[in-house]
């Protein structure tokens, strides 16, 4: 993996891909980094705060310091990521289920998903909205959670919370197996990397926090995950169906909408683009109207409790009141009200600019788009709590834990260098890192360049040409060197005007064009092309890695 230390990729052949090393990334001494932040996160949480918080914390506290310790100085992942689990999620879950009542999301899921069996709808009439605990703020498809409490399972059998992380659960395994590099099913290494990936993620403070008590983000965050995964693969229409997903549990998912289609804009044509969002919109309200029929039958009823409360625009206020610089502005007045509901919306457009000037054209992009954008919406959102800084640190997170390039199954892989340096004392650090990239090339393919590189014997004129110090010389020669390649090309290619010559020529010269910045113990040298076995064409260049493409001239 690209990410991984001293992993090399390989790709499938005929089926079966080569034995291999499988990528470390996240190594165990930095995830046991990770953890001890995770136990300072946990005692201030026990320290400032009560009621389930505090259980939780007292929990998580514990096992995070302990995970931590035995991830830097054990021998295996699994003694600490069991420990860490165990305590995050396991524990204070089976404790909050047996010993204390339900939180307040857990009984407004039940109480919806007993309205829809009744009366087709999980929202109750404006008439019967007597206090915050009254609202349903959430979309028809999160009350799947709470059916199986309203069909008669009783106990901790029928929990949402025991749903929502089994929901949680098998979509971040789904994720990460997608984005494994040689399948899930055919690899045993890319088996247990996943494993690990999913506990370590599950495990986190932001997943298991909000899992323990109930709160309804996790799964829709997985569903993003596992649509960032899918938009990895080129699966368009499984990110479709994931987004629709999330888009029908909750508001906070329909952000995602817009940049996935920018994204595919920019990749693939507009066409494209719109298909997606009609068809992502289209199954949204195909799957919502199928679990609550008759929702729309009292829309007065759907705007109070999905728009209106999480705005807090009703009289019975949401408890969402962390203090962020939106909830207080709005709590100066009406005035103050509206300048934050006015400053989200020059957020948005700001953000929108954003996306039309600098569109991203990868799932790492779209990720963290969506993380910046989510971090400015609970910023200034009016009603907001600093649990919704779950979305932005869960999209950090999987950026972190994805660092890798996922490749296709059944193709070869193209060859990646690993940027591991090698042991012994080098002379300084750019030699380092050449010789780190130079020293991993096959014998064979570095002979071709040892060859390229050795002057014609008795033309010193022509050694002084190939190896000149000035940059634009260099950069000259360059581009004559690959002259043969695209002549080729061009004899093949159809008569063009002069118009269209010139522009050919200069789009030529910036692709060819050679970066004067590498350097090497203070001596610019020349990236060097070679051919190599099968027409693939070896470029060598400090600071841009090696790349070995497939051009064929």
């Amino acid at each position: 993996m690209a990410g991984g230390k001293g992993a090399l990729e390989s790709g499938q052949v005929n089926g079966a891909h080569e034995n291999q090393a499988h990528g470390t990334w996240p190594g165990r001494h930095l995830v046991a980094a990770w953890f001890g932040a995770f136990t300072i996160y946990a005692g201030a949480v026990a320290a400032f705060t009560g009621h389930e918080d505090r259980a939780w914390a007292v929990f998580a506290f514990g096992a995070y310091a302990l995970a931590a310790i035995l991830l830097r100085f054990g021998r295996s992942w699994w003694p600490g990521l069991t420990v860490a689990i165990t305590g995050a999620l396991i524990a204070p879950f089976a404790w909050l289920a047996t010993q204390e009542q339900d939180t307040a999301e857990v009984r407004v899921i039940g109480r919806a998903a007993g309205h829809v069996l009744k009366y087709g709808t999980p929202y109750l009439p404006t008439s019967q909205l007597q206090d915050w605990r009254s609202y349903n703020p959430y979309l028809p498809v999160m009350e799947v959670f709470g059916l199986p409490r309203s069909a008669g399972l009783h106990g901790i059998a029928g929990d949402p919370r025991v749903w929502t992380s089994l929901a949680t659960l098998a979509l971040f395994v789904v994720a990460f197996a997608i984005m494994a590099p040689h399948g899930f099913r055919r690899c045993a290494g890319c088996r247990g990397h996943v494993t690990r990936l999913t506990v370590i993620a599950i495990a986190s403070p932001v997943v298991a926090f909000p899992l323990t008590l109930g709160i309804t983000d996790p799964p829709v965050i997985a569903l993003i995950c596992v649509a960032l995964a899918c938009v990895s693969r080129g699966w368009v229409g499984r990110a479709s169906l994931a987004i629709a997903i999330a888009c029908a549990m909750k508001y906070t998912a329909w952000p995602v909408l817009p940049v996935f289609a920018v994204m595919l804009w920019m990749r693939y044509k507009g066409k494209a683009a719109a298909g997606f969002v009609g068809t992502t919109v289209g199954t949204a309200a195909f799957l919502a109207l199928l679990a609550a029929p008759d929702a729309m039958a009292q829309p007065d009823s759907l705007v109070q409790n999905t728009v209106a409360f999480p705005l807090g625009l009703t009289h019975h206020k949401t408890p969402a009141a962390s203090p962020l610089p939106g909830h207080l502005l709005s709590e100066l007045g009406p005035a103050g009200h509206l300048a934050a509901v006015a400053l989200m919306g020059v957020a948005a457009v700001a953000f929108a600019a954003w996306l039309l000037v600098r569109p991203p054209r990868t799932h790492q992009a779209v990720a963290w788009r969506l993380a910046v954008g989510y971090a400015g919406m609970f910023v200034l959102a009016p009603a907001t709590r600093f649990g919704y800084f779950a979305y932005p640190l869960c999209l950090l997170g999987w950026l972190a834990l994805t660092n890798f390039k996922p490749q296709f199954h059944g193709q070869r892989a193209p060859l990646t260098i690993s940027r591991q340096r090698p042991s012994g004392r080098l002379a300084g650090p750019p030699a380092a890192r050449l010789w780190a990239l130079i020293a991993q090339v096959p014998a064979q393919v570095r002979s071709q360049v040892r060859d390229a590189r050795v002057p014609p014997e008795g033309d010193p004129a022509q050694y002084r040409t190939e190896y000149h110090p000035c940059p634009r010389r260099r950069r000259q020669q360059a581009e004559g060197a690959t002259d043969s390649l695209q002549d080729k090309a061009d004899a093949r290619a159809p008569p063009l005007g002069n118009a269209a010559k010139a522009h050919s020529a200069r789009r030529r010269t910036r692709q060819m064009r050679v970066p004067s910045a590498g350097r090497s113990g203070g001596r610019a040298f020349r990236v060097l092309g070679a051919q190599a076995p099968g027409g693939q064409v070896l470029a060598l260049g400090l600071g841009q890695g090696v790349d070995l493409g497939a051009q064929r001239g």
